[in-house]
């Protein structure tokens, strides 16, 4: 069976991305990993400076990500996918997960990752970096990326707002 990869940060993007990793898993049959990267030992989570990195607070993080992964792998069976929570632990400095993600994507050897962008722009993602940019370099496998924007509903169907009917 093959495997469909989507890692998660737990963002407003995450609906979004388990929302497609669902369709793609189920309309394909396939073995959905859902991944989070954890590095709650650094510092820094992404770009959130971390005030307590005591063994308390790690502990107590973890669990926080692993009862969330937890939930979000159930709403996934119950959608009649065949679902797997992966919590693994990244040990970067300053929190960065592409180096834990890429290992993970090299031992899993998934047909298809799926995960979020946030969309920011070419100079910030150039000085900052960008984890969905360094998988989609690096990754030996198609990457599909759900944009912050598709969030915004596309269709007039979709939108609260009815459009005006014509009256003559």
């Amino acid at each position: 069976m093959q495997k469909l990869l989507t890692f998660v940060d737990f963002s407003d993007m995450t609906p979004l991305v388990m929302k497609a990793a669902n369709s793609i898993a189920r309309a394909f049959q396939m073995k959905l990993l859902i991944m989070h990267v954890a590095t709650p030992d650094a510092p820094y989570e992404g770009r959130v400076f971390r005030e307590d990195t005591s063994p308390r607070s790690v502990a107590s993080e973890i669990r926080r990500m692993r009862r969330e992964l937890r939930i979000i792998c159930l709403v996934s069976t119950k959608l009649g996918v065949n679902a797997k929570a992966l919590l693994v632990r990244g040990t970067a400095p300053f929190g960065n997960p592409v180096p834990k993600m890429l290992s993970e994507v090299a031992r899993h050897r998934p047909a298809l990752i799926v995960m979020g962008t946030f969309g920011q722009s070419r100079l910030r993602e150039a000085l900052l970096g960008s984890a969905s940019s360094a998988v989609v370099r690096k990754a030996k496998c198609p990457v599909l990326l759900i944009p912050r924007s598709a969030s915004k509903p596309v269709w007039p169907q979709d939108s609260e707002e009815r459009p005006r009917e014509n009256k003559k």
